[in-house]
């Protein structure tokens, strides 16, 4: 009944593997985007019989019996645990998805030590599901229960499989999770709510920045405070705090605050009796009645932030993003999580108790600092020193530097040039040509002095231009290459969906126009 689908070398210790597959038993969401997380128990019996005979029994009682009773009749066949004895370990796994209109999932995990084996049984869901795992001296195999589900198999092999391996010799993000500081269930819940409640009424309304992106942070930082917060109502203030929205979402939770940023945005109009202020916020500003003071990508004032929330006597959160020290940008090592550290290391010198998760945005900083208050007071004082001679707040009107305003005809320029040199040794023999790979530096010794010295102008120059100009080109390690769009394209529609709000990039630039039909592009193909 079981086949074996595929056996990989393993050159790791049997404990590399049993560490590696319990990353993946508790921490499924990993690698099964479409889980928020997994709840878990375990119990302990005496190994009665192999563990595929077992896996096949429990098979056939989830056919043929009621949901509510396979647990307790699956375990009434097991003996208690005695002296002498092989162990099984049975895990009850719970797969609790994102979406609130999916079906949590149900699973027994079988677990045999002593034979290195594990068998997941995801009950109600489709055979293709069940699946062992076995090390046996260097040899790791796959058993499926039925092997004729190929997009199954492929990412049971292609995915979970080679991700165990690779676990073994780098464990993911030194095995620390998200939302490690909370009820996970509890922060669904409040997500799920907040994003049914306002998500569709505040793109309606949004001005400027991309909703998807800005609209579903703020609406998950705000289910992480609520969680965190738990029934209790608190005071606070968002310091730099943006477009506002944070402050409306905990505000129509019922929490008290403010929202203090250098300038106003257009969006404020929209949020009827918030209290929202257009003011410059210095080091040595206090906010004595906050509980809380929350910094969320808030710049040169990131390591002000627990120095203001001591001397106010306050707790702190801290979202880092822009790598600032109290003088200018932060010089040190390690890159972002270097500087999250940094900014963690600080805190505590004042006296916060300190505390660190990371949250569930659509972002790649998405590190959160969490500061309690105790005697913290006394040590921030010493810090304004730098405040006067050195703190310099950004200016009221900032220059755009995101090669967003660089003139359309030298856009124009760069993206034809581009192709040309792209496509030059490939022949046009009727098909779809991605061309080849070709050097930064290529690039530019093409380009003429005054080209280069508009997108100077710019942050990010040259390689900002390129990688705005989504989803033509792709640029990685110094080389530019035209994107495969139709394998990108389906993959993308399989996870997000179809949004065809803009025109395909590809009819108006490429030659050969889109290698995608009108159906299996992400982009229009009318009106280019």
């Amino acid at each position: 009944m079981w086949k074996v689908v595929k056996t990989f070398i393993f050159d790791y210790t049997a404990d590399d593997f049993h560490e590696s597959v319990s990353v993946y038993i508790e921490r499924p969401e990993i690698l099964r985007r479409s889980f928020s997380h997994a709840e878990i128990s375990s119990e302990q019996y005496c190994l009665v019989s192999d563990l595929p005979t077992l896996a096949s029994n429990l098979f056939t009682l989830a056919k043929e019996s009621p949901k509510d009773s396979i647990k307790s009749k699956f375990t009434s066949q097991l003996r208690t645990l005695s002296n002498n004895t092989n162990v099984l370990e049975v895990v009850f796994r719970d797969l609790v998805p994102k979406r609130s209109t999916a079906e949590i999932t149900n699973e027994v995990i079988l677990i045999d030590k002593a034979t290195h084996s594990y068998a997941f049984c995801p009950l109600y869901k489709e055979e293709c599901w069940w699946f062992i795992l076995e090390l046996r001296q260097r040899n790791l195999s796959l058993y499926c229960l039925f092997s004729n589900d190929h997009e199954t198999n492929d990412w049971l092999i292609n995915v979970l499989c080679r991700k165990l391996i690779s676990w073994c010799k780098t464990p993911p993000s030194h095995s620390r999770g998200s939302l490690c500081l909370v009820d996970k269930s509890v922060y669904l819940c409040h997500y799920q709510n907040l994003k049914a409640k306002h998500a569709q009424n505040l793109k309606a309304i949004w001005r400027g920045t991309d909703p998807d992106k800005f609209i579903h942070e703020d609406i998950a930082i705000c289910a992480y405070l609520l969680t965190y917060w738990g029934s209790e109502k608190q005071v606070f203030v968002d310091i730099c705090c943006g477009n506002g929205l944070l402050v409306y979402l905990l505000d129509d939770f019922g929490h008290l605050g403010s929202g203090i940023d250098l300038r106003g945005r257009p969006i404020w109009s929209s949020w009827s009796n918030l209290n929202l202020k257009e003011k410059v916020i210095l080091p040595e500003d206090l906010f004595e009645n906050a509980d809380w003071i929350i910094g969320n990508h808030s710049d040169e004032l990131t390591p002000w932030i627990p120095v203001i929330a001591a001397r106010s006597n306050s707790n702190f959160c801290l979202i880092p993003c822009c790598q600032w020290d109290f003088k200018n940008r932060w010089q040190g090592q390690g890159g972002y999580h270097g500087y999250v550290d940094y900014i963690a290391s600080l805190g505590s010198k004042i006296g916060f108790t300190i505390k660190r998760d990371k949250l569930r945005i659509p972002s790649t900083r998405r590190e959160c600092i969490i500061g309690l208050k105790n005697d913290a007071k006394l040590q921030a004082d010493h810090f304004l020193q730098f405040a006067g001679e050195h703190f310099q707040p950004r200016p009221l009107i900032e220059p755009v530097r995101n090669a967003s305003q660089i003139n359309k005809r030298v856009i124009e320029e760069v993206i034809n040039l581009l192709l040309e040199m792209l496509l030059v040794d490939s022949h046009q023999d009727g098909k779809w040509r991605q061309g080849s790979r070709i050097s930064m530096k290529l690039v530019v010794d093409r380009l003429g002095k005054k080209s280069l010295q508009t997108l100077k102008q710019q942050c990010g120059g040259l390689q900002t231009l390129i990688r705005n100009q989504f989803p033509l080109f792709v640029c990685n390690s110094g080389h530019i290459q035209i994107r495969d769009w139709l394998k990108e394209s389906l993959e993308r529609q399989k996870s997000i969906g179809t949004k065809k709000s803009k025109f395909c990039p590809f009819l108006k630039y490429h030659p050969d126009g889109c290698p995608c039909t009108v159906d299996q592009c992400c982009f229009k193909h009318e009106n280019v």
